[in-house]
């Protein structure tokens, strides 16, 4: 029984089956890597699936699941529909029908889609994602617009929440820039609740470009907002750059898969070594279509005999 190998081996399973050849390899490569410092085979695999396991729930973090979901635009972006960007209210009508119906819309996302390894600095730190508005789609992908539509999804709800649309994304503290933020205040200020730091203020007010720097130094910069101040709705970045709520997910799975390991062997105890295979094992799978992990034994066995065991992980 090695419930690691079992997790590595179904994401590795996932990206074989979603994601093309040169990137599988990336993958594969980055979850073969041995740590110097684990003693055991089972230390090696502890350490190789909760790299692949980062990896898994980073890109998982970044793609829109083609499910039904409630779609808001703030008073700004339906001002600006009717005046300045009013060409591309038809096609921003048509992203919230295809969300709020459970199509996908992962053609009108960053092309870095593609890259497993990518880390999303807007979406790590503020779960902010942005869509192109092109009309036609080549290789995957709607035509490339300047003009991006940007939106956000709560760490904890479904629902879409449009923004904005910014003009021009060459410099990319466009990114950064806390009247997003702002425009979620102004709108939905529940959504903010659980991010603000109560009794904090700030002596300080960065620039867009400032927060995109410290962003990419991998340093946590909360936003102040009149009197009130919040850490990133998306938890912010760890000193690495990569997402803090991935982090914390892919924590909580791993401790969860330890915790799990260590109970499955007290249960296999009971049984002599000759007995083990055809009376008790365990195996762990991943099911996409329910988003979780499952521990399965590879037979019934009586309810209070893992009783204990808490055999699924959402994730």
């Amino acid at each position: 029984m090695d419930l690691y190998k079992d997790m590595s081996q179904g994401i590795l399973d996932y990206f074989k089956e979603n994601v093309t050849q040169e990137q599988y390899d990336r993958v594969l490569e980055k979850g073969m890597r041995e740590n110097p410092l684990a003693e055991t085979e089972e230390q090696q695999s502890y350490h190789k699936s909760a790299e692949l396991l980062h990896v898994f729930l980073n890109y998982d973090n970044r793609c829109i699941k083609p499910i039904h979901r409630k779609v808001y635009y703030s008073k700004a972006l339906e001002q600006s529909l009717a005046n300045t960007y009013v060409k591309y209210k038809p096609v921003i009508d048509e992203i919230a029908r295809k969300l709020r119906s459970g199509q996908p819309v992962m053609d009108r996302l960053s092309k870095k889609m593609k890259d497993v390894l990518y880390e999303d600095g807007m979406l790590n730190d503020w779960h902010l994602y942005h869509f192109h508005l092109g009309e036609t789609v080549e290789n995957d992908f709607c035509q490339r617009t300047g003009e991006l539509l940007i939106g956000f999804i709560p760490l904890h709800k479904e629902d879409m929440y449009f923004l904005k649309i910014i003009p021009d994304h060459q410099g990319n503290a466009v990114f950064a820039d806390k009247e997003l933020i702002e425009i979620i205040q102004a709108n939905w200020p529940e959504l903010l609740d659980t991010f603000r730091l109560k009794g904090a203020s700030l002596e300080y007010d960065l620039s867009s470009q400032q927060y995109y720097q410290m962003r990419k130094a991998g340093i946590m910069a909360p936003v102040q907002i009149g009197d009130s101040v919040y850490v990133g709705p998306g938890l912010g970045v760890t000193s690495a750059g990569t997402s803090l709520q991935v982090q914390r997910k892919a924590d909580f799975i791993i401790n969860w898969l330890t915790e799990s390991t260590l109970i499955c062997k007290e249960l296999m105890r009971e049984y002599v070594p000759e007995q083990i295979p055809q009376c008790l094992n365990f195996h762990l799978e991943l099911d996409i279509d329910k988003r979780i992990f499952v521990i399965m034994p590879n037979r019934m066995v009586p309810a209070q005999k893992i009783r204990q065991l808490k055999n699924v992980c959402p994730f």
